[in-house]
């Protein structure tokens, strides 16, 4: 009998330290999760830090070739001082991405946070031949993390922009509402996606882009629209055909409060 006692002692014994031992692996596990969220938040930030830097440094350098000229100097300075303030912001939302805090969400108007990428490019698509069409009615409001949002936006624009480089072509940005949902579409008349490479699209470093006019690109800027989109419990899909154009479609619920 006493064996019998102490065999079912050391079984327990054994049950309590295997499932220490799985706590602590799930521990570390969790550890690891959240590494590599912070890693390739990182990666996205600084991707997405690149899509400004070029504007910025241009209206530094705007504002230092005339200095005669106050009216435009100043102009370029407030330019240079608000791409500034969207860098330290996509710095703050590092450990937002990387899933360390909850996003800070509150009401903002489509329609503002369109008109702030395309003052935050700092480009007029005309000179490279692409006509912009934005539809976007200002009551349209959605209760999300907006300058997260700007950034899928900035993105999106930026990449059909660069689809349609050196032939021109249209860009347009549309949003309506449903009674349960707010959709955005960003439309280009660029040269599609491969079907090859539809299904993979949103895969954190893949590329259909091997020889970009405006540098390398490595694969991040759609991955990181969708993990911003997929926090808002959204949904972000492409129609496209390869030589016809895409069309990037993004749902987001109404009323998305906590």
């Amino acid at each position: 009998m006493n064996g019998v006692v102490q065999k079912r002692q050391a079984l327990h014994r054994q049950l309590k330290t295997s499932q220490e031992q799985n706590s602590l692996l799930s521990r570390q596990v969790d550890h690891l999760h959240s590494l590599a969220a912070v890693g390739m938040a990182w990666t996205m930030t600084a991707h997405e830090i690149n899509n400004l830097l070029t504007p910025l440094v241009n209206y530094a350098r705007f504002a230092l070739a005339h200095p005669e000229d106050a009216a435009l100097t100043e102009k370029a300075l407030n330019k240079t001082i608000l791409l500034t303030e969207k860098v330290a912001e996509m710095l703050e939302r590092v450990m937002t991405l990387a899933g360390q805090k909850d996003m800070e969400k509150r009401e903002f108007a489509v329609k503002s946070l369109a008109e702030d990428v395309f003052a935050c490019i700092g480009r007029d698509f005309r000179k490279d031949n692409i006509d912009v069409e934005v539809l976007i009615p200002d009551d349209i409001v959605i209760f999300s993390d907006g300058p997260a949002i700007r950034q899928v936006l900035m993105n999106l624009i930026l990449n059909a922009r660069q689809s349609m480089l050196g032939q021109g072509g249209e860009l347009r940005v549309r949003a309506y509402q449903t009674t349960e949902a707010v959709w955005v579409e960003i439309t280009d008349t660029g040269g599609g996606i491969p079907p090859a490479a539809m299904r993979k699209i949103f895969d954190p470093f893949y590329s259909t882009k091997t020889d970009c006019p405006d540098g390398p690109n490595n694969g991040i800027g759609l991955a990181f629209c969708k993990q911003i989109i997929d926090k808002h419990d959204g949904l972000i899909s492409v129609e496209s055909q390869a030589g016809h154009g895409s069309c990037f479609k993004i749902r987001l619920p109404r009323q998305n409060r906590p």
